[in-house]
């Protein structure tokens, strides 16, 4: 069953390692409730760098923005690419408690190259490094498949990461895609 919904199909890293999909350990759960599946895991400067996939459960858009955004109503299946898209950066308040940057920074360095990945309509990925993890959700309606490029993920969460500190009065950060949260959100926060 919770197979099915797992169509993930490559970061950059788990295409050149030839990630196989395989049960999570047991201390990662998702917002479910459901254990994850693993999509790829491998060691970047002494650290595992984990991606996780889960069903996604829709919410509330935390930001005061409105926004329409324009959908397809074709009943031909599209992938929405987001490679290039730009996304509206909000930070959690107050301050305290954040990720190390220098963890998500690896985990940005370590994801950038190579090809683009998809996250299946309905789901969201999660990527963990030491004290960050990051999660790209596809919420997309109608139900579509969601394209995105690795460098423009790293771009992200690398800003997040310096940008939505103590210091700003924060710890850790997310940006929506069309200033619109049901269509994809990365989020940057204690793992």
């Amino acid at each position: 069953m919770f197979s099915s919904l797992i169509s993930v199909v490559a970061l950059a890293a788990g295409l050149a390692r030839g990630a196989v999909v395989a049960r999570a350990p047991a201390d990662y759960v998702c917002s479910d409730g459901s254990i994850a599946a693993v999509v790829d895991s491998f060691e970047y400067e002494g650290k595992p760098l984990t991606t996780y996939s889960c069903p996604a459960v829709a919410t509330e858009n935390p930001t005061p923005a409105v926004r329409t955004v324009q959908r397809d109503t074709s009943l031909t299946k599209r992938n929405w690419d987001l490679c290039g898209a730009s996304c509206t950066t909000y930070c959690y308040t107050p301050a305290g408690g954040g990720p190390d940057p220098n963890d998500c920074q690896a985990l940005a360095n370590g994801v950038s190259g190579g090809s683009g990945y998809t996250i299946t309509a309905g789901t969201y990925l999660t990527l963990t490094y030491g004290s960050c993890e990051v999660q790209q959700s596809n919420l997309i309606s109608p139900s579509q498949d969601l394209y995105y490029c690795p460098s423009d993920l790293a771009g992200v969460v690398s800003y997040i990461a310096w940008n939505c500190q103590a210091t700003q009065n924060a710890h850790g950060g997310y940006c929506d895609f069309y200033n619109d949260f049901a269509v994809s959100n990365i989020l940057v926060f204690t793992s």
